[in-house]
């Protein structure tokens, strides 16, 4: 579960989940188009169109996955994760246009993102291993979490109805996939908030919403194999609470030195 490494404070600010069938807003501007200032970036980009235009594919265009991946980029390289802010204005995007999701942006506004990263000392193989790398990984990660999503799907849906959809439950369950030393930095309202993108006080979460946020927190390593198990046990401790162990007890940050 690779997301929960990005937590606290990633993302934009969260609303009530949305169905994936509401309004996409595709914005192709003008200045999405235009030179950027760096007269190297177009060329340095361009060299990677096929990597950026499956990334696209594997995104859908949705602002909320690319913004991950420039968390994960500025993770990558050592900074703090990006603000929606900034990002907003790499794609030519405003704040009123977040507010509208689920928001979409078309490959050329991403690309001039890209192009917009690019500093003028910047060449080829730098602009690889800083943000090509990581890029290549999220596609990597996204279409891998695709497969297994058709194999866990059916267990996460049996889950869902065991539970009702409690937040409860499932930020339970969702804990039982981590280690030890991880599951329990968490709370529950930082859970709904950053992975479910949902009100930290959210008491249920819809199926739909619950596995398309799911598949978004998935890595590269998590497989049907090991999390299916996971939740037929918690289907288990549903239908038999004596069964269930003790809630895991969040650890305090350790005090620094």
């Amino acid at each position: 579960m690779w997301l929960v490494r990005l937590l606290p404070g990633m993302g934009p600010p969260t609303e009530s989940p949305r169905s994936s069938t509401g309004k996409t807003k595709i914005r192709i501007k003008p200045s999405a188009t235009l030179p950027p200032a760096n007269v190297n970036a177009k060329t340095i980009v361009a060299a990677y169109r096929e990597q950026i235009t499956a990334f696209h594919r594997s995104c859908g265009g949705r602002v909320d996955l690319i913004h991950t991946a420039f968390c994960a980029i500025a993770e990558h390289n050592g900074k703090p994760p990006m603000p929606a802010q900034a990002l907003a204005g790499m794609l030519d995007l405003t704040a009123e246009d977040l507010k509208d999701g689920p928001c979409v942006v078309s490959e050329v506004q991403l690309t001039a993102a890209f192009e917009r990263m690019v500093r003028p000392q910047d060449n080829g193989d730098e602009f690889r291993e800083k943000v090509m790398a990581v890029v290549e990984q999220q596609t990597k990660r996204a279409s891998h979490a695709q497969q297994e999503m058709l194999k866990i799907k059916p267990a996460l849906a049996r889950l869902h109805e065991a539970c009702g959809g409690s937040t409860k439950a499932l930020f339970n369950f969702f804990m039982d996939l981590l280690p030890d030393e991880m599951s329990g930095q968490y709370t529950q309202e930082m859970w709904a908030a950053m992975v479910m993108k949902s009100p930290p006080n959210a008491a249920t979460i819809g199926l739909d919403h619950f596995v398309e946020c799911f598949r978004d927190s998935m890595d590269s390593t998590d497989t049907a194999d090991t999390i299916v198990p996971v939740a037929e046990r918690h289907i288990g401790y549903l239908e038999d609470p004596s069964t269930a162990p003790p809630p895991r007890v969040r650890k305090p940050p350790s005090a620094s030195a």
